[in-house]
């Protein structure tokens, strides 16, 4: 049966690949731990990451100081995706468990999938054209017959066929009838895919993933979207992934992706305002923004706190807010209604740093 351990691979050369442990990977493990919860998460490296990403992720894993694999079956091992490609196999070989590549977001359990075979996912842009199966899951039990088959098959390793062995070698055993695997959808563990539209859909809009089991990001060609990727943008686009690690963030309050409260005032002369705006209105449009002008949060006015402002004695109206947002807010807009719902002139101001 497959045990409660939760595999990952990082820093198997200095540089990481071009591709440094950041905000991604981070949420990969956090994703992974409130999603197995009573599983055990490792982190093999060879290169320990660095940085305020790993500082917070390190808290829910336990680290494994490795080597990455130079050779196998005396074949040399030069790039470090296929240092990992080899790691991989050897160690749910010897502890079993479930494999995530660092550039996944885990969405939901499979504990509705067998825990006695290996499991893995077509990886396919359609059902009709699989280049094979996905290394970036793997689940299965210690010793499975399988994945030994296919640990033997790297005796023929040739590296120029980048994903021959890792992705290609396994796909052609399970339909060769090599029995001890359950394959399932591209949909489980691969979907968006990487061709160039998949991943606008990924990182530039927002389509349904719920029929995933994890999501794998492509970091190898998608790149370009990771490494822009940063709390304030999770927080403001409504993207495929940012939806996704916002769910998680809620989960970790004190992560350095997470928006903090900033108590903030905003005193308006009552004297400045039109009648119309105190007079029984609707609501008040209420918003914050940072230093560029973004919007980072709205709370707005209600007609019931505009009725007890309005009736305070004084020459101000004093609104008071707790802020989420990463940063403290730099600016407020306040733009009243009147009671028909009818916008007024709005007001605009700048909190003192």
């Amino acid at each position: 049966m497959r045990p409660a351990k939760i595999h990952f691979i990082t820093g198997l050369r200095p540089d990481f690949g071009g591709m440094p442990f950041n905000i991604v990977h981070m949420l990969a493990i956090l994703s992974a731990r409130i999603t197995y919860p009573d599983h055990e998460i490792f982190v093999y490296y060879e290169h320990e990451p660095s940085g305020i990403w790993w500082d917070y992720a390190r808290r829910f894993v336990t680290e494994v100081p490795t080597v990455a694999p130079t050779a196998v079956f005396g074949c040399p091992v030069r790039h470090f995706a296929h240092a990992a490609d080899v790691l991989r196999l050897q160690l749910l070989i010897e502890h079993g468990g479930i494999y995530f590549d660092t550039d996944t977001m885990v969405c939901r359990p499979i504990a509705d999938l067998p825990t006695d075979v290996v499991v893995m996912g077509l990886d396919a842009g359609s059902e009709h054209s699989a280049v094979g199966l996905s290394n970036a899951f793997i689940a299965a039990p210690p010793g499975a017959p399988f994945l030994r088959r296919w640990f033997d098959g790297y005796r023929d390793f040739d590296a120029r066929d980048y994903v021959g062995h890792s992705v290609k070698l396994p796909h052609a055993l399970a339909m060769a009838g090599e029995p001890g695997v359950r394959i399932m959808s591209r949909l489980a563990f691969c979907y968006p895919h990487n061709d160039a539209r998949s991943l606008h859909n990924l990182f530039a809009r927002s389509v349904d993933v719920r029929s995933s089991y994890s999501i794998h990001l492509w970091e190898s060609v998608s790149w370009h979207y990771i490494a822009a990727i940063t709390p304030e943008a999770i927080a403001r686009a409504d993207t495929t992934y940012n939806l996704l690690a916002r769910a998680v963030l809620t989960h970790f309050p004190d992560s350095p992706a997470s928006p903090k409260l900033w108590p903030v005032r905003i005193a308006l002369d009552r004297a400045s305002l039109p009648h119309a705006a105190i007079d029984r209105p609707a609501f008040w449009y209420v918003a914050f923004h940072d230093n560029d002008g973004a919007e980072v949060a709205r709370l707005d006015a209600d007609a019931g706190e505009l009725a007890r402002l309005a009736a305070m004695p004084g020459g101000e109206l004093v609104i008071e807010r707790a802020v989420p947002a990463l940063q403290p807010p730099r600016s407020w807009t306040v733009w009243p209604t009147d009671r028909a719902r009818r916008w007024l002139d709005p007001l605009r101001g700048q909190f003192a740093r």
